[in-house]
């Protein structure tokens, strides 16, 4: 039986020049992931590389200050002997997946979703991992790495978020484990907690009051959702980030058992379709819509009309709870 940890913990041994791969619109997993990677890499002599389609949330500023993460435009093909790509759960989401496959000779797919295909050369995938960064920590564990005062700030970031703070019905009693270790290891724990979870922008606290104005709920409460245009995330000047988070606004409210936030990208155009639950498998709707994720929390993009995404989604929902 293969081992994919002694497989990737191989190639990364044998190579010189590593690039390592965030997702589209950076969250805090793939952000910590990366960086915890690539600052074991940098200190084990390896010449390493960070990419990312898109700007990393400012959020996330105590892991990112100071450190060179390039855009697609800036890397050339076969510069590398292994791309690594984290926590992208399939190759589309590193936002080019030609430069993807053509910047080095061997490309290695870390990652914990459970619709993960298994696009590379090596595929380290395990969906029973809390967030990708576990995996991160148990091939540091494999190296004897240290964990530093950086890396461990890293990789808790990435378990803190996928993990909505443990408080995701998901979290495991593994995950905790870890989370105590790495804890040990960071100078300022309540400062990294409070940049996580005791801060919202201006922008994002202005769009929750817009939505908790515009909520709906099915008839027994147990499915709530909201209809975000694109026009009003204009008028509010709201980042993809701030409406990433609209959904941790309104999937506690006490009936609700789904939670679903539809959100127009651009005027008449494709919608992002993002599911929350405790109870229910929400990944099967992701996948019907050709989008993926995991069991409790999915999302997809669908090139729809708003009022005909909503239609579409809900129909689906229904026909399980209503």
């Amino acid at each position: 039986m293969s081992n994919p940890l002694r497989q990737v913990r191989e190639a990364l041994d044998q190579a010189a020049n590593v690039l390592v791969v965030m997702h589209v619109h950076p969250d805090g997993d793939t952000t910590g992931s990366a960086l915890a990677l690539g600052q074991a890499l940098s200190d084990r002599g390896k010449n390493v590389v960070l990419v990312c389609a898109n700007p990393i949330d400012k959020r996330y500023d105590y892991l990112t200050q100071g450190r060179s993460i390039l855009t697609w435009d800036d890397v050339r093909k076969d510069s590398f002997d292994v791309v690594v790509t984290v926590d992208c759960g399939d190759i589309r989401r590193t936002g080019n997946e030609e430069k993807t496959r053509e910047a080095g000779r061997l490309l290695i797919n870390i990652d914990h979703h459970a619709s993960n295909p298994g696009f590379a050369h090596i595929n380290w995938v395990d969906h029973t991992a809390n967030a990708t960064g576990v995996l991160i920590y148990q091939l540091l564990l494999n190296w004897q790495h240290p964990l530093s005062d950086f890396i461990a700030t890293a990789l808790y970031t990435s378990l803190s978020t996928d993990t909505g703070s443990f408080m995701y019905p998901w979290t495991s009693s593994e995950a905790l484990a870890v989370a105590s270790v790495l804890s040990r290891e960071i100078a300022d724990f309540g400062k990294v907690n409070q940049a996580l979870w005791a801060q919202r922008t201006w922008t994002e606290t202005a769009l929750a009051g817009w939505a908790l104005t515009h909520v709906k709920a099915s008839p027994s409460r147990r499915v709530v959702w909201v209809a975000l245009p694109y026009e009003v995330m204009h008028a509010l000047h709201v980042s993809d980030s701030d409406a990433d988070a609209l959904i941790d606004w309104i999937r506690p409210i006490q009936t609700a058992e789904v939670a679903v936030v539809l959100r127009e990208m651009d005027p008449g155009g494709s919608v992002k379709i993002s599911w929350r639950s405790a109870c229910f498998d929400v990944s099967q709707w992701a996948h019907h819509f050709g989008g993926g994720g995991h069991v409790y929390s999915s999302a997809a993009v669908v090139n729809l009309g708003l009022d005909a995404a909503e239609d579409a989604v809900l129909k689906r929902v229904a026909e399980l709870v209503w």
